[in-house]
């Protein structure tokens, strides 16, 4: 199953955006579903439910650094431009990367 539907999957038993995009991903770093589930838990609702970051935008960040093999303070250089990047694209298709925008939420 790509993650995509997976991540969809996850999403449709009750889990939040972003342990729903975490958690489809993250196998392949050697995390465990659960281990994902757990870790990516507080991200979801932008961010504990205050509607800031869009989890499954945050979910993308996390997954970076590790696709990314940010080992070092050296490291987060090339992390923050990939993620700069990839908000841009978040941003043209979703219309931005913050939770209440997206689901037009208002203030």
């Amino acid at each position: 199953m790509d993650s995509p539907s997976k991540a969809q999957e996850i999403f449709f038993k009750g889990y939040n955006c972003a342990q729903s995009v975490f958690a489809a991903n993250a196998p392949r770093f050697g995390i465990s579903e659960t281990a994902a589930l757990r870790i990516a838990a507080g991200m979801g609702g932008g961010v504990g439910r205050m509607r800031e970051v869009c989890g499954a935008f945050s979910a993308c960040a996390m997954l970076a650094g590790l696709a990314q093999n940010a080992d070092t303070p050296e490291d987060r250089a090339a992390v923050y431009a990939f993620v700069q990047n990839m908000a841009r694209e978040f941003k043209a298709q979703a219309g931005s990367i913050i939770c209440r925008e997206i689901l037009e939420l208002g203030d």
